[in-house]
């Protein structure tokens, strides 16, 4: 079996006690490390979890994928991913690589910075878009296309709340966690940043 884990978005006691089980019981544990980052490190889950930790990189997650799901059709292997599993795509593309391997899964929802953004007064059902960059990995441009956040950014004058969600180095600075404000006043920053991304 393949779990997929959220940790939450604090610290090592934020997993559900579902997930916990479910690493606990687990023979091989991946933590992956690129789209977010936990406010402990790995050691500090360690020995929350009294699991040794498998760090999983971009590579390995996207091209080295069958490492992670080998022996999961007769062993438990987790896959821990701060916040919410399904936050980032390669995750969904993790699910239906074992869905065709013909492996077995089962996801364990956890908080999410786009639910804990409501915490800001902002409600998330409402006029809402949400765009996600990752960071550059070796000097190469993220994975993403730039023209959706130009076509979000681009598409009004309406009167609507666009989250930019950049992780870790955006503009050569340290993350910036969440950037929220109206269409217009984000857009001139957001251009600059996927003409210096892309």
């Amino acid at each position: 079996m393949l779990y997929l884990i959220g940790l939450g978005l604090g610290d090592a006691t934020d997993i559900t006690v579902k997930g916990l089980q479910a690493v606990k019981s687990c023979s091989r544990v991946y933590l992956e490390a690129y789209t977010s980052i936990l406010t402990v490190g790995k050691e500090a889950l360690e020995e929350y979890f009294g699991k040794q930790l498998i760090l999983a990189d971009r590579d390995l997650v996207e091209q080295g994928a069958d490492e992670i799901l080998k022996d999961a059709d007769v062993t438990d292997v987790a896959f821990l991913v701060v916040g919410d599993p399904f936050g980032a795509t390669t995750h969904s593309d993790l699910v239906l690589r074992a869905v065709n391997a013909g492996i077995p899964y089962k996801v364990i929802h956890n908080a999410s910075i786009m639910n804990a953004v409501g915490c800001c007064g902002l409600q998330v059902s409402i006029h809402w878009e949400s765009v996600q960059s990752a960071p550059a990995v070796g000097g190469k441009p993220p994975h993403q296309n730039p023209s959706r956040i130009r076509l979000l950014l681009d598409s009004s004058g309406q009167s609507c709340i666009t989250s930019a969600r950049l992780f870790r180095w955006c503009f050569g600075q340290k993350r910036g966690d969440l950037k929220v404000s109206t269409t217009k006043s984000v857009k001139t920053e957001q251009l600059d940043c996927t003409r210096s991304a892309f």
